[in-house]
């Protein structure tokens, strides 16, 4: 993203990497610059809270940074939670915003986590980072940082105080997107998004793959985070089954504006739902540049194990037929050699004697 904004990527530019969306594509970044972002919000891992259900924000050290952190904290202090600055401004936990920073020092950046120093979260982004790693009441937890969070962007875009007041948030479904995503991946939410051959790939009462990998590789949960952003903020239209082509982009006009958005079919509403959310690759910028020695952006590989280890039996055979199997072995690849040797033997033999009186022995 930084590497597109720094560089205005345009349609079609073999050095930059844009949002595929047929013959609609437009990028981001003919739009936005580096210089338009103001403020940079982002959340680490939060689902350690303190006792308190406390959390820590790292920010930079300029008046944007200032101005999102104290916005942030009067309104979590409103939600019923704490949001604590860090005693050391120059630490940084990893974050993208870090590439921000690189590009631009007047971008205010806050990075809100669950921990000050150390990580609480050892697995973090592994496959052993699970239930059992979040914190208690992990759903009341994350329902209030979504209201705060929601309330602090809005303040920050300016939007009349009176529609910041109406937000709310629902821990219900919270929790059900929390049971779906590590407990069971085959919910009756996940099932009504999928198609019916999508449907049936859903990992049975259990989460299914949730990391992120190498281009080419795109998990379920990447697809399912579009459709479900598209079924909750999105709209409901009046297409049919046949019509919706499940996360197809379609182009629509209205009041001489042009829109591009996003199709969903949810199978329990029966509803053909619309939104602008769309999918992009988040390639290495060394990989299209071809600087596979860059000391600035990633040329990362990996290998992984299979989400589902199998395990396969195999039958010994006694030691009788390991042993005939042995000697009938060696007895054929002596054989083979007497064999070549003789016929090698014969064959000097036959070209010694012939009209061409080759003088070779063996």
């Amino acid at each position: 993203m930084v590497y597109n904004l720094e560089h205005h990527c345009e349609r079609n530019d073999d050095d930059c990497e844009v949002d595929s969306l047929g013959d609609d594509e437009v990028p981001v970044s003919r739009f936005i610059s580096l210089d338009s972002i103001d403020s940079f919000l982002e959340l680490s891992q939060i689902g350690i809270p303190n006792s308190d259900g406390g959390l820590f924000a790292h920010k930079v050290d300029n008046s944007n940074a200032d101005n999102l952190f104290a916005t942030m904290s009067n309104y979590a202090n409103d939600d019923k939670w704490s949001l604590n600055s860090t005693s050391d401004s120059q630490s940084m936990p990893p974050s993208s915003f870090l590439q921000f920073r690189a590009k631009s020092h007047s971008i205010g950046g806050v990075v809100v986590a669950d921990h000050e120093g150390s990580y609480k979260n050892g697995h973090y982004g592994s496959a052993f980072d699970d239930t059992n790693s979040l914190g208690p009441n992990i759903a009341g937890h994350l329902t209030k940082v979504a209201k705060t969070v929601a309330k602090t962007v809005l303040k920050i875009a300016e939007v009349d105080p009176k529609w910041i007041d109406l937000v709310e948030t629902n821990e219900t479904t919270v929790d059900t997107l929390l049971h779906c995503f590590l407990r069971e991946m085959n919910c009756t939410l996940f099932q009504s998004l999928s198609s019916p051959d999508d449907a049936q790939k859903l990992p049975q009462k259990k989460a299914g793959p949730r990391y992120i990998s190498v281009v080419g590789d795109t998990p379920s949960a990447m697809t399912l985070v579009q459709k479900l952003a598209i079924y909750f903020t999105g709209n409901g239209t009046s297409l049919s089954e046949g019509s919706c082509q499940d996360g197809a982009i379609r182009s629509k006009y209205s009041d001489e504006k042009h829109y591009l958005e996003t199709m969903v079919w949810n199978r329990a509403e029966k509803l053909c739902r619309v939104g602008h959310v769309f999918e992009t690759n988040a390639k290495s910028p060394a990989f299209l540049t071809h600087d596979y020695d860059s000391a600035q952006y990633s040329t990362w590989a990996e290998s992984r194990w299979d989400v589902d280890p199998t395990l396969s039996f195999y039958v010994a055979v006694s030691d009788r037929v390991e042993n005939v199997s042995l000697g009938l072995g060696l007895t054929m690849l002596v054989l083979s050699f007497v064999g070549v040797w003789y016929g090698n033997r014969k064959l000097v033999r036959a070209m010694a004697e012939g009209p061409y009186n080759i003088n070779t022995s063996l």
